[in-house]
């Protein structure tokens, strides 16, 4: 039933997923008007960094690009994504995230990317993880070598919507772990939505005693968080 539910996604007629118009040539998921009318995250990346990540590891950059509110186009369409059984949408997403993340010079420097991971029993009922087509789209584009692998989910997650920065803390705490030496490497933790940020710090903190010499953090999102 997973591989004709992901089937029908990839085999959807070509309408923008937010308007509904018929998608023209060189369009992919989303029309060029709905593009420049997704809400673009503002929060400064020195905010991001010192509110959300970890300071135990050297974190160097926070990459995101669209603001997530949980009544908006972009709340439908990753959830759309994740629940629906449409890859397709995140690596649509994926391939603009790229585009604007090598305009504004965050590749640079990197050498690897490490998706978030997926418990191995939640990526085999969902099919795919997020994260990692994200990654997937930005090592297409740019030929940064895709690390799969490079941090395992030990256990798996509890649902985390509604839940507090206390609560996602304990959640993450000790659920990841480091698998290959990273001595030495800039490697870019990617994640489809930042909210309080401790899923994000549970990967840094199993990757700090790998040696990489600096953590960036890059996602498609981020809620609005105080």
């Amino acid at each position: 039933m997973r591989f004709l539910d992901l089937a029908a996604g990839l085999m959807l007629p070509r309408q923008c997923e937010i308007c509904g118009r018929d998608l023209l040539q060189g369009e992919e998921t989303l029309c060029m008007h709905c593009v420049a009318a997704l809400p673009v995250c503002h929060e400064s990346e020195a905010d991001l960094r010192a509110s959300r990540i970890t300071r135990h590891a050297p974190v160097v950059r926070v990459a995101t690009w669209l603001s997530y509110t949980h009544d908006s186009d972009v709340a439908r369409l990753i959830r759309r994504g994740k629940y629906n059984g449409r890859p397709d949408i995140f690596v649509a997403l994926g391939r603009l995230l790229a585009g604007r993340l090598a305009a504004d010079g965050v590749l640079d420097g990197i050498d690897a990317l490490i998706p978030v991971p997926m418990h191995w029993f939640r990526r085999m009922r969902r099919g795919y993880n997020q994260a990692e087509l994200l990654a997937l789209a930005i090592s297409r584009a740019s030929g940064i070598p895709l690390l799969r692998g490079a941090v395992r989910a030990s256990r798996s997650r509890r649902h985390q919507a509604g839940s507090n920065r206390d609560a996602r803390a304990e959640n993450a705490r000790g659920r990841f772990r480091a698998t290959r030496d990273l001595r030495g490497m800039h490697v870019a933790v990617v994640d489809d939505i930042l909210t309080t940020g401790a899923t994000v710090s549970g990967v840094i903190e199993a990757l700090a005693p790998q040696s990489p010499r600096a953590i960036s953090v890059i996602t498609l999102a981020a809620t609005r968080y105080a």
